[in-house]
């Protein structure tokens, strides 16, 4: 099939609609509209009920303080994504961060290929989506409750993938997360 009529590789559709493993009953697509070769597609790509953005893979990367790292799930998905980290000044407020917590999350973020803004998360990841082009949002997992509501609030407008995190250890017991110190006695024994 050639590009310029529909801008799908080949290789996604590499048999004859009668070959098509998809059953009948399943597909999104009507047999009329079902895009093959010309013979088979009856109308013009702009009239296409699949919209083209679900067959380009253009992520962009939403980088949270759950997965500071350059070697994190979602760099190494798409590690030629664009990434963007958002401080998210509702949040600010009311952790009461303080000034050298967040000059340590800077200097991380100095160490990453990110571009760093400002102001409501969502609104400010669908408008840098929106100027690379992308279609859809990936991210690390976050057991925070805002990460939720952000991601929701994102799923309006773009898919969002949430890949899963490593965990630096791998502990079923209690933990005590409220100092460092009590967290690293338990953790220490499974680390190294």
């Amino acid at each position: 099939m050639p590009n310029a009529l529909f801008p799908i590789p080949n290789a996604l559709f590499p048999m004859p609609y009668s070959q098509c493993p998809i059953p009948n009953a399943q597909c999104p697509m009507p047999n009329a509209q079902c895009p093959m070769p010309n013979a088979l597609f009856p109308m013009p790509y702009s009239r296409c009920p699949i919209p083209c953005y679900q067959f380009m893979n253009n992520p962009i990367i939403w980088l949270h303080g759950d997965c500071l790292s350059p070697e994190g799930p979602a760099f190494q998905a798409h590690p030629e994504a664009q990434a963007i980290w958002v401080w998210d000044e509702a949040l600010i407020d009311e952790w009461q961060l303080s000034l050298k917590r967040m000059v340590f999350i800077y200097e991380c973020l100095l160490e990453l290929p990110v571009v760093i803004r400002r102001g409501d998360v969502a609104t400010e990841i669908l408008a840098f989506a929106k100027e690379c082009g992308a279609n859809k949002v990936v991210t690390a997992e976050s057991p925070s409750p805002r990460f939720q509501d952000i991601c929701l609030e994102i799923k309006r407008s773009l898919p969002v993938e949430v890949l899963p995190l490593e965990p630096f250890v791998r502990y079923d017991g209690y933990i005590d997360l409220k100092r460092f110190s009590r967290y690293w006695r338990v953790a220490e024994k499974y680390v190294f």
